[in-house]
């Protein structure tokens, strides 16, 4: 991206060299301190984080002090004045009011409030504030306005500030979007992975082995030959760490004896260092429990409880875990990998809907399947190299999270700044954007995220830009939806999107020749700018369209077509102030819907899918308009 024509010394190391047009002024001369006080029985409280300004967080440390808060206003800057809380800062969208460690600022006239937010939690400004401080430790500073004030500020004028601000908006969604499907792939991997694991120490690698009931409600069946076994017939001891009275674990202890906490439990199976440890001189004043290599080590209280590892070396610790010393019967990794998949069962057994705590007997009570000491190996070893593939892939998809991040925060002190000119940036992407509808917005969203699969076309589309309107309440799709043969239908809002699209160059509609007409759609645009798009204008709104798209935008086009129908009837019974039973919904979809329905579902199926309906929660209330028939024979 271009620099700017000229640059000029701004005297500030922080800042360096700022375009010669910006103005240097001290901080205290652009923003003025809010110091007034009130309860927040009047005031909401919020809380100040890493993401900005939000209504308090359960998790926020209370006081009994309510009647002694800062006050807060809509547009303005609240910064946490504690070093050790750096980055909690942002700008406040609602009033309340927050704790005195927050130094309350609002900006003066000169300043538009979504610039301040920006340059003010860049990364090169929360340096240079914290810089400010005054403290004891060096890690726990604090810097109040009296100690910010002197700080100086490179101001570009107004047009130029709305022009950072609209880049910095546009650009870091489309980087948080990156981040977040990053996460979801993160999040997919583990749940895959705990579904391999689960599977493999419960059913074993051969799909084709017959099976038989296990006794165990949450064990299920396993395959003949298996058997189902207490940890207390597993196990020759279980133990429970502890705290050395003598002599503490240390941290950075050299040649020290390993002393495990539920912190130093990760992703792995393995586990092979603490960090803390016990000395030589507390080893050898004895009372430390040691557990042998091979022990499978279990955090029995907390919010980990369920954490599993395996030692590969003798090793002692902390009383929040337990030992299972595995005996002839079972090996270390495959009772390590059996009791990973049992987490729900220990906070069954824990009764964690208080402090749930696994104690030793408690422990015993935990059953898994138990196979022959050769398939034990042989299912460690396949879980072995499948995990190791999951958390590859995790890492590089963490290791693109810190990238982008890394680049996010380069992108908006660079900004704020100067040292991007992003204006020629803001007025072509202005000139050149074609002015989309809702609608079409929604239509590219989940063409871009979900169009590639097969037999996603014009049917799927239209049944889920049905289920956007009437259940995530998107009124501005303003569908009129007809009962045809594949569900709800608006052909004039198929046309529509389909040309806004295409006009835009975001997609491109490809007739298909097969038995029957079908149409492919071939995303071509920018869909993190889409998405960012679709978000501003829904608001709060976007959560509940993405957690619909989440649920339905892998179904086949039969899957989508059958729940779009039956939620139709449903929402029109219920328009109508009725309270149909399942049977009242799928013979108006069999009967009255239209004639080819019931040569494509039976009434079986239907009430898969409303059962399926309820396990997802798309049930609907009652809102928006009903479907029409526009047919002379109904």
């Amino acid at each position: 991206m271009k620099r700017y024509p000229a640059y000029k010394d701004s005297g500030a190391v922080w800042l360096g060299e700022t375009p010669e047009h910006w103005r240097s002024k001290r901080l205290g001369s652009c923003f003025k301190e809010r110091r007034e006080t009130v309860s927040d029985r009047d005031f909401p409280p919020l809380s100040v984080t890493m993401n900005g300004i939000v209504p308090q967080l359960d998790t926020a440390a209370k006081t009994d002090d309510g009647d002694n808060r800062r006050l807060v206003r809509a547009g303005d800057f609240v910064i946490n004045s504690r070093s050790d809380r750096k980055g909690s800062s942002g700008l406040s969208s609602k009033d309340g009011s927050v704790s005195l460690i927050n130094t309350v600022i609002t900006p003066s006239e000169g300043i538009i409030p979504i610039f301040a937010h920006w340059l003010l939690r860049s990364r090169s400004f929360q340096e240079e504030f914290y810089r400010w401080g005054r403290g004891i430790v060096a890690d726990l500073w604090t810097t109040r306005y009296s100690d910010m004030k002197p700080i100086w500020l490179s101001i570009p004028p107004l047009p130029e500030q709305r022009a950072i601000a609209d880049f910095l908006d546009r650009e870091t969604a489309k980087i948080d979007a990156l981040v977040e499907e990053q996460r979801r792939l993160i999040a997919l991997l583990a749940e895959k992975r705990q579904a391999v694991i689960s599977h493999a120490v419960t059913r074993g690698l051969n799909p084709a082995a017959p099976l038989k009931p296990s006794g165990i409600d949450w064990l299920g069946d396993i395959p003949e030959g298996w058997g189902a076994l207490s940890l207390r017939h597993c196990a020759t001891s279980i133990q429970t760490g502890g705290t050395p009275s003598d002599v503490a674990p240390a941290e950075d202890l050299v040649g020290g004896f390993l002393w495990f906490t539920p912190g130093d439990f990760g992703d792995s199976l393995e586990i092979t260092a603490s960090s803390r440890a016990i000395s030589p001189e507390a080893m050898a004043a004895g009372g430390v429990r040691v557990f042998p290599a091979g022990s499978v080590l279990i955090v029995s209280i907390g919010a980990t409880l369920g954490k599993v590892a395996v030692t590969s070396e003798p090793c002692s610790a902390n009383q929040q875990i337990n030992a299972v010393v595995p005996n002839a019967k079972v090996r270390s990794r495959f009772l390590g990998y059996s009791l990973a998949e049992k987490s729900a069962v220990m906070r069954y057994l824990s009764n964690a809907s208080t402090i749930g705590i696994m104690n030793q007997e408690k422990t015993k009570e935990i059953v898994i399947a138990v196979p022959t000491l050769l398939e034990q190996d042989e299912i460690a070893n396949f879980l072995d190299a499948t995990c190791a593939e999951y958390a590859s892939l995790s890492e590089v998809a963490t290791s693109a999270i810190t990238l982008l991040q890394e680049r996010r925060a380069a992108l908006i002190s660079a900004a704020v700044t100067g040292k991007i000119n992003v204006c020629e940036a803001v007025a072509l992407v202005a000139a050149s954007r074609h002015s989309l509808g809702v609608s079409a917005m929604v239509a590219g969203v989940v063409i871009a995220r979900y169009g590639r699969q097969s037999g996603h076309g014009r049917v799927w589309l239209q049944k889920m830009l049905f289920m956007t309107q009437t259940h995530a309440n998107i009124d501005e799709i303003e569908g009129r939806f007809l009962r045809e043969p594949a569900g709800p239908l608006d052909r004039d809002l198929r046309d529509r999107v389909e040309a806004d699209l295409t006009a835009a160059n975001a997609i491109r509609v490809t007739r298909v020749q097969g038995e029957r007409e079908a149409y492919h759609y071939e995303f071509l645009g920018d869909a993190a700018q889409l998405r960012a798009d679709l978000s501003a204008a829904l608001g709060v709104r976007m959560d509940g369209f993405e957690r619909l798209t989440d649920r339905l935008g892998d179904l086949n086009t039969k899957g989508i077509e059958a729940v779009a129908t039956l939620y139709a009837v449903w929402n029109d019974f219920l328009i109508d102030g009725q309270t149909p039973g399942d049977s009242y919904i799928t013979r108006e979809v069999l009967e009255n819907w239209h004639p080819e329905k019931s040569e494509k579902f039976s009434a079986d199926e239907l009430d898969t899918w409303l059962a399926w309906m309820r396990r997802q929660d798309i049930v609907p209330s009652g809102t928006g308009q009903k479907t029409y028939t526009g047919r002379l024979f109904v």
